[in-house]
């Protein structure tokens, strides 16, 4: 894997997945990201209320 420039400060990455490997905690270890891991049931209803929970700024 290549190397990823850390962000800015002020930016949050996000990353939801359904982890189906089961590798997703290893290798995003270092990176500087919120992980949520989504259950096997209806993946692209729950995606679409993890972006609307986010809010608009």
């Amino acid at each position: 894997m290549s190397e990823i420039a850390v962000p800015p400060h002020n930016l949050l990455i996000h990353v939801v997945t359904a982890d189906t490997m089961g590798t997703v905690k290893r290798q995003l270890h270092d990176l500087p990201c919120e992980l949520s891991i989504l259950g096997p049931d209806r993946q692209d209803k729950a995606k679409l209320d993890f972006i609307q929970g986010l809010g608009v700024e």
